[in-house]
C-alpha cells in the first residue's frame, strides 16, 4: 500500500498543533490575564467614583457590574473565540483525517479486493483442479473395476483388517454371494469354517511380512465343483509404505490340468504307436523276407512229393515239410496283418450278418463251460471291411477271453452305433463321426496296467511258454488299424475285461446276395514264353524250375536292365512277365511300363510277399489274376498263370 499520503497527513497535523500551541494560552495565563482585567476595571471604576458625584450604592454596584462586564465580555470573547477557533481547526484536521482515511480505506480496499481477486482466482483454479482430479479419479476408478472385471480369473482386496474391500464377479460368483453381501465382510462369512482360519492365517502372514504369497489348494466352488487353485497374493502398501491390504488372484488350474492329463495320454498313446508301428514295420519286412524264404521250400517241397508219390515214406515227410511250412505261412500272414502290410479285400458288411454267421464257429472253438452271448442293434450301420479279417478278429479276441477264463465263464458280444464329438483317445486317435462299436468283454482274470500297455506288442504274452505266440492281439491291432479303426482296452485284476472296437459307419447298406465267384476250368498251355524277373535267386530258380517242369520257355532275370535287354535279344514276343514288384534298380510296374514299349500286348503277373509295396495295383483282392502272394504253392502259380493266358489282356488291365 502507497504510505506518503498518510505521512503528509500527519506533518499537517503537527503543524496545526504548533500553530494552536503558539495561539492559545495556558490555563494559568488566562487566569493572570482576567485577574489583570478585574484589577485595571476596579482600578478605572475608583477613578471615575472619584470624578463622579456621590452615587446610590445601588448605582454604585450596576456601574460596578457594568464596567466589570465590560472589562470580562472581551476575555470571556476571546475564551470562547479560542475553543471555536481551535474546534474549527479540529474539524478541519477531521475532515482532512477523514479525507486521508478515506483515501487509505478506499486504497486498503482495492488493495484487498485485489487480494481477494486473486485469493478468489486461485479458488476457482483449485476447484477447477479439483473438478478435474475427481473426474479423473472417477475415470481412474471406472478404469479400475473395468480392468478388475476384465481380469479372467476370481479377483479379491482387503483391508488390513481382513475384510473384504471389493472383487469382481467371478469371484462372487466362485463365493455364491453378490457383491454387496462379500463387501465388508470376512473370510469367516464367506468361506467354510474350516478352511476359513487357514485362509485369515495366511492374510495375517502376508500382510506382517509383506510381499508376495503364492500357494496351490483344492477349492469346492459354490456350485459344488471341485477346482485346483493358485493362489496369488500381494500387499498393498499406503502413501507412507505403509501395508493398507492386499489383493489376490485365484488361478484355476484345473482345465490346465486336465489338458496336462489328456496331453499326457496323448503323448503314451502317440509313443504306443509309433513303437507299435516301428515294431510292424520290422515284423513286416521280416514277414517279407520270410516269405522269400517259404517260397521255395513249398516249391521243392511240392515238386518232390510229386515225384515221390510212388515212396510213401517219403512223402509223408515231404507232407511234413509242406504241413510245417503252410503254419509257417499263416503265422507270416499274422505278422504281415499286425504290420498292416496285407491285402485286404474290402466290402460294405453288415457286421451283425458276420457275428451271426461266424458264432457257430465260435461256440465250437470256445471251451463247452464258456457261455457266449450276442447283443446286437438291430439298427447297426454298416462298415467297410474284409469279412475274413473281421472273423479273424472275433476269433483272436475270442480264443484271448477263453485263455483269461478258469472255470465256467461269459464271453458277452455287443455292437451298437456311437457318435464321437471329441478326438477319441484311444491305442490311436480317432477324429469326430459316426463310429460302430464292437465290445467284446468276458469275466477272466483281468489284466493289470503293465499287462495292457503291452498287450498289442508281438511276441508279448503271459502264457506259459508252448501255449502262445503272442501275436494273436498284436494281429487284431494290425487289422483295426487298417481297417481306419481305433480298440481300446478296459481290464483290472479279478473283474475281467473289455475290449472296445470302433469303425467308420457308412450310409451304405451291403448287397444281400452275394455273387458267387465264377470257376474257369484251368486250360493247359505249355510251350509258351515266360519271362521271369525277380531278385531274390533262391526264389527265381525254384519259380522257374516250376514252370520248366511243365514245359515252359523261361528266360529269367534279376532285375528290370537284364529283363530289358532279354526282351530285346529274344526277338520274339512272349506270353507273359512274371515280376517282383520291389527290386533294387526299378519296381516292377515301372519296369512293366517300360517292357510294354517294346511289346504292347505283354500281359504281367505281379508276386509280392505284402501289398503296401504294390502302387499300381491299388483297389486289387487276393483273387486279381495279376497278382500273387508270396509264399505260393506250384498249384496257384499256374492257376494263375493260366487265368492270364487263356483271356485278353484287356480283361486283367494291372
Amino acid at each position: 500500500m502507497d504510505t506518503k499520503p498518510a505521512d503528509r497527513l500527519n506533518l499537517d497535523r503537527q503543524t496545526l498543533i504548533q500553530r494552536e500551541k503558539s495561539i492559545l494560552f495556558s490555563p494559568l495565563r488566562l487566569i493572570i490575564i482576567l485577574v489583570l482585567c478585574i484589577f485595571t476595571v476596579e482600578f478605572f471604576f475608583m477613578v471615575l467614583l472619584h470624578n463622579l458625584p456621590m452615587l446610590s450604592p445601588v448605582a454604585e454596584f450596576l456601574l460596578d457590574a457594568f464596567l466589570l462586564s465590560v472589562a470580562l465580555c472581551p476575555v470571556l470573547i476571546f475564551m470562547l473565540f479560542r475553543p471555536l477557533k481551535h474546534l474549527v481547526a479540529q474539524y478541519q484536521i477531521n475532515e482532512q483525517q477523514l479525507i486521508t482515511h478515506k483515501e487509505q480505506l478506499e486504497l486498503e480496499v482495492k488493495s484487498r479486493t485485489a487480494e481477494l481477486d486473486q485469493v478468489v482466482l486461485q479458488l476457482r483454479s483449485e476447484i477447477s483442479e479439483k473438478d478435474i482430479i475427481k473426474d479423473v479419479l472417477s475415470s481412474n476408478s471406472d478404469l479400475l473395476e473395468a480392468i478388475i472385471e476384465s481380469i479372467a480369473s476370481p479377483l479379491f482386496i482387503k483391508d488390513k483388517q481382513g475384510l473384504y474391500k471389493g472383487c469382481n464377479t467371478l469371484f462372487s460368483d466362485y463365493i455364491g454371494l453378490t457383491k454387496e453381501q462379500i463387501i465388508g465382510s470376512s473370510v469367516f462369512e464367506v468361506a467354510p469354517a474350516e478352511l476359513a482360519a487357514v485362509y485369515h492365517r495366511a492374510d495375517m502372514d502376508l500382510m506382517e511380512s509383506r510381499g508376495t504369497q503364492t500357494y496351490e489348494s483344492q477349492v469346492r466352488y459354490a456350485d459344488g465343483t471341485l477346482h485346483d487353485i493358485v493362489f496369488n497374493k500381494s500387499t498393498i502398501l499406503d502413501g507412507d509404505g505403509q501395508v493398507s491390504g492386499l489383493v489376490g488372484v485365484m488361478l484355476d488350474l484345473t482345465a490346465l490340468k486336465q489338458a496336462e492329463k489328456e496331453k499326457e495320454q496323448l503323448t503314451q498313446s502317440l509313443l504306443h504307436s509309433q513303437k507299435i508301428e516301428s515294431i510292424g514295420r520290422l515284423a513286416a519286412g521280416l514277414a517279407h523276407d520270410f516269405n522269400n524264404l517259404l517260397t521255395p521250400i513249398l516249391g521243392y517241397a511240392e515238386m518232390i512229393r510229386k515225384s515221390s508219390e510212388s515212396d510213401e515214406r517219403t512223402t509223408k515227410r515231404v507232407n511234413g515239410i509242406i504241413d510245417a511250412a503252410t503254419k509257417a505261412r499263416d503265422l507270416n500272414r499274422q505278422l504281415l496283418a499286425f504290420g498292416r502290410k496285407q491285402l485286404l479285400d474290402m466290402k460294405v458288411l453288415d457286421l451283425n450278418q458276420v457275428i451271426e454267421s461266424f458264432n457257430s464257429i465260435l461256440s465250437r472253438t470256445v471251451r463247452g463251460d464258456i457261455t457266449i452271448t450276442l447283443r446286437l442293434d438291430s439298427t447297426l450301420g454298416s462298415i467297410m471291411a474284409d469279412k475274413g479279417q473281421l472273423e479273424q478278429v472275433l476269433m483272436n479276441l475270442a480264443i484271448n477271453a477263453q485263455d483269461a477264463i478258469s472255470n465256467n465263464g461269459k464271453l458277452i458280444i455287443e455292437t451298437s452305433n456311437i457318435t464321437l464329438s471329441q478326438p477319441h483317445i484311444g491305442n490311436f486317435n480317432l477324429k469326430p463321426g459316426d463310429y460302430v462299436m464292437l465290445v467284446i468283454s468276458d469275466n477272466g482274470s483281468g489284466m493289470d496296467a503293465e499287462t495292457v500297455n503291452h498287450i498289442f506288442e508281438p511276441f508279448y504274452t503271459t502264457k506259459e511258454v508252448g501255449h502262445g505266440t503272442g501275436l494273436g492281439l498284436a494281429t487284431v491291432y494290425g487289422i483295426i488299424c487298417q481297417h481306419g479303426g481305433s480298440i481300446n482296452v478296459y481290464s483290472e485284476p479279478g473283474y475281467g475285461s473289455t475290449f472296445k472296437l470302433y469303425f467308420p459307419r457308412l450310409d451304405e447298406r451291403p448287397q444281400v446276395e452275394l455273387i458267387a465267384e465264377k470257376v474257369e476250368e484251368r486250360t493247359q498251355y505249355r510251350g509258351h514264353t515266360i519271362l521271369l524277373v525277380e531278385d531274390n535267386d533262391m526264389v527265381r530258380e525254384v519259380t522257374r524250375e516250376l514252370l520248366e517242369n511243365v514245359d515252359f520257355t523261361v528266360l529269367e532275370a534279376n532285375g528290370a536292365k537284364q529283363a530289358t535287354q532279354l526282351l530285346k535279344r529274344h526277338g520274339k514276343p512272349i506270353d507273359l512277365l512274371i515280376s517282383d514288384v520291389i527290386m533294387p534298380d526299378k519296381n516292377g510296374p515301372i519296369m512293366y511300363e517300360v517292357l510294354k514299349e517294346l511289346q504292347t500286348d505283354l500281359k504281367v503277373l505281379y508276386m509280392s510277399g505284402y501289398s503296401e509295396s504294390i502302387i499300381s495295383l491299388q483297389g486289387m483282392g487276393n483273387d486279381s489274376p495279376n497278382y500273387i502272394r508270396k509264399p505260393f504253392t506250384p498249384d496257384a502259380l499256374l492257376h494263375k498263370i493260366d487265368m492270364l493266358i487263356s483271356h485278353n489282356q484287356d480283361d486283367f488291365t494291372p
